[in-house]
């Protein structure tokens, strides 16, 4: 199996990552925080604590609104600090038999420092990779070492060899593969 992406990250990349990153974390942490406490609330009512039950759904209104403000705090930072905010990269993925072959290279290298360093090249190996989580824009790879790799579903040479790719994966790495 060979399966190629290259994958742009540039400013819009974190931009979308970050929307895609809160949009899981309501879907999952927050959706469960909210049924309890509106669970709480309810009881609240139902034995005349209004004060009480009113109290609950303000928090969970306050906590969803920190939220997303931490998380826009988040990205801004990461704006400002990252380096691929200025200097785009293009990030390639050879997806094989034994492992994933990464490569980049500077989108305008004319425009970067020459003390810079470009991305490095790597072998990733599947035994390497702890789990792969994939949602409607991105494939989230993480690997032993703590490293985080962001695969542009959109960014595969046609849909079919991703479809294949998915199905190869699911089949390596069952639960760790969602």
């Amino acid at each position: 199996m060979r399966t190629y992406n290259e994958t742009l990250y540039d400013r819009d990349t974190i931009i979308r990552f970050n929307r895609y990153y809160l949009a899981n974390f309501f879907k999952k942490n927050f959706s469960i925080i909210a049924v309890g406490a509106a669970v709480a609330a309810g009881y609240s009512f139902s034995v005349g604590e209004w004060e009480t039950a009113v109290l609950i759904l303000g928090m969970i209104v306050a906590y969803a609104i920190l939220t997303y403000v931490i998380q826009i705090t988040t990205r801004n930072k990461a704006l400002k600090k990252s380096p691929i905010a200025e200097h785009p990269i293009i990030r390639t993925y050879l997806f094989g038999d034994e492992g994933i072959e990464i490569d980049g290279r500077f989108v305008h290298p004319e425009n970067v420092e020459p003390e810079m360093r470009g991305p490095k090249s790597r072998t990733l190996k599947y035994d390497e990779i702890v789990r792969i989580a994939t949602g409607r824009e991105f494939m989230v790879i993480y690997d032993n070492e703590r490293r985080t790799y962001i695969v542009d579903l959109k960014s595969f040479e046609n849909p079919m060899q991703y479809g294949a790719l998915r199905t190869f994966l699911a089949q390596r790495f069952g639960k760790r593969f969602k």
